[in-house]
Formats: C-alpha cells, structure tokens, sequence
C-alpha cells in the first residue's frame, strides 16, 4: 500500500506533463533543429549517393537440336541431343563467377575516379589492405559486384528483371548494358560450343550410314545377279523384299542426317540475339539513396522525441534534486534547533 501511494505521488498529471514541456519549448526547438540540421548535413555531404537502375529481359532458349533427335529418332537412330537445350536459369547465371570475371575487366569512365578504369579497379579502391595480392582484389571485386545487382523471375511469362545501384548515374546503366551483352556472348558460346558438338556427332553418323548403305546396295546388287528369277521362289522373294527395305530405310535416314547436317552448320554460324531485351537500362534522373525529403521528416519527428525524452528526464532530475534539497534543509534546520 505504501509503495502504491508513492508511486501515485511521484507520478504527474497529464497538465503538469504539458506545462513542463512548454516551459522548454525553446529546448525542444534547438534539439529538434540540431538534428534536422544534421540529418540535411550527413545527406549533403556525408552519405554516399545511390543511384538505381532496372531492365526486363527474357530468353529465346538454347540450342534447336531437339528436331535433330526427333526426326533421326524416327528411322532408328538415339541422338543423345534432348538434354543439350538447356532452360536457363538466369537468376544462377548472371550470378556466376564467369560472368562476374568478364564483367570486372570491363572499362567504365567515371566521374569520381576517373577516365577508363577497370570495374574491378572502381570496386576495389581504398581497400590498400590488399594491394599486394591481386589475387584477393580480384575476389573482392567479383564479391562486391554480385552484391550490385539483384535478380526477380517471373516464372509464368519467363521475364527476368534485373536491378542494379552504383554510385554514379551514367555507370549505372553502363554496367546493366554490358552484363546483358556478356549473358548474350556466354550464352551463345554455349550453345555455339553444343551445336558444334552436334555437328560432329551428325558427320560421324553420315559416314557410318553411308557406309551402312553401301554395303546394303552391294548386297542388293549381288542377290539380283544371283537370282534373276525369283517369281516361283517365295523365300528368294522375301529376302530381296527384306533387302530393298534395308536399303529404303538407310537411304531415308542418310537423307535425313544430310538435311540436318546442313541445319545444323547453318545454326553454328547464327549471330541473332540470344536475350531479349524487354525493357532496357535507363540513366536515373535522380538517386535513391538517401532520400533527402524523407530523411528530414524522419529526423524533424526523430528530434521532437529525444527532445521531449531530454526534457522530462532534466525535470525528473531536477525535482530528485530538489527533494535532495530540502532534506538537506530540513536536517539543517532540526540541527540548528536541538543543538544551537
């Protein structure tokens, strides 16, 4: 009971509250304006501006060799080709190191370091820590730039936008430009490299077919001198039957791979764009981080409640004090009456 009186008893009106906190109006206006100000200062001149940048992209897909197996498939012959047309995976692949190391050796000009520097010399300096070790440089930079950029799928329409921040408006679009262009290159090195693995693997099998189809034609060729009246012989009949089918079905399939070998050399030597691009880079016209405006609202209501904080604790100090006071007095008092 006795601690609940006190607790009463320390505890003040809304009105007392409120008249404390207008007698340090003024308080409240310096501490709320010193922050502001700080806030406006640190945006200015302290934080390092952000600028951010986006493009849609989406694939054409990988190597058209799926109708080479289908239709070699059709007279007998199992063309391992169905796994090479890979589904792209954009969101691994524009985060690979591959892309990353061709990436850092690209040259950018910039307006903070300068003309023609390396993106791997942009991401890594100031860091003199690894000056001696190109190896770790390398590292940082390859690490620092997978973190530029971040990648969203939409998996229903197959569209992939990529977002990327920089300290510099015009570089920011410049690198989004270039990695689009180095996932182009890469993915039609690929599926240059696979469809020319197919292209031997065709030419192999015209020569095996043509082989095959000789050698059929020879067999055909002696059973006829051998027998040139078959008419009352139902087996003599049914082996040149069996002959002409052999020969039918290795002529049609060394057709086939002819047609297809020229598709395929035709599709080795294809410089058409791989990645669409949907929606290009832009130049922001102005950055993301900070943003000033709300940076200052932010800080106007951060600063009017450390204020009001301030002020109540000052006045729960002074009155501790001033109860301290008055004991002191009291004491004082009570000495100066029973002693004196």
């Amino acid at each position: 009971m006795k601690d609940q009186k006190k607790l009463k008893n320390d505890q003040l009106p809304v009105t007392d509250i409120l008249l404390i906190f207008a007698k340090k109006i003024k308080l409240i206006f310096l501490i709320t304006l010193f922050v502001v100000v700080f806030a406006i200062i640190h945006s200015i001149f302290i934080a390092k501006p952000v600028f951010k940048t986006s493009a849609k992209i989406m694939s054409l897909g990988g190597v058209s060799n799926s109708n080479v197996a289908g239709l070699a498939s059709q007279f007998g012959i199992d063309i391992p080709l169905r796994q090479s047309e890979p589904k792209w995976s954009y969101s691994e692949v524009l985060k690979s190191r591959p892309i990353a190391e061709t990436m850092i050796k690209r040259k950018y000009d910039t307006k903070k370091f300068g003309e023609q520097l390396s993106l791997m010399n942009i991401l890594t300096i100031g860091d003199e820590a690894y000056e001696g070790s190109l190896e770790i440089l390398k590292n940082k930079a390859i690490n620092n730039f997978i973190k530029m950029f971040s990648i969203n799928e939409d998996p229903i329409k197959g569209i992939y936008t990529i977002k990327l921040e920089s300290f510099e408006a015009i570089l920011c679009k410049e690198i989004v430009t270039d990695l689009i262009d180095v996932l182009d290159q890469h993915q039609r090195e690929y599926n240059q490299s696979k469809t020319s693995e197919t292209r031997k693997f065709i030419e192999e099998r015209i020569t095996a077919t043509r082989n095959d189809l000789n050698n059929a034609e020879n067999k055909l060729k002696d059973f006829t001198k051998s027998n040139r009246r078959i008419e009352n012989s139902p087996l003599l009949q049914l082996e040149q039957q069996r002959l002409d089918r052999e020969v039918s079905v290795l002529t049609n399939v060394y057709t086939t791979l002819k047609q297809q070998f020229e598709t395929t050399k035709i599709e080795e030597l294809r410089e058409s764009k791989y990645v669409v691009v949907i929606d290009p880079p832009y130049v922001p016209l102005s950055r993301s981080k900070p943003n000033r405006k709300v940076r200052v609202i932010l800080s106007g209501f951060l600063g009017i409640g450390l204020s009001l904080v301030i002020v109540f604790l000052l006045d729960n100090y002074n009155r501790k004090n001033k109860k301290e006071k008055d004991k002191i007095n009291f004491l004082l008092l009570l000495f100066k009456k029973n002693i004196l």
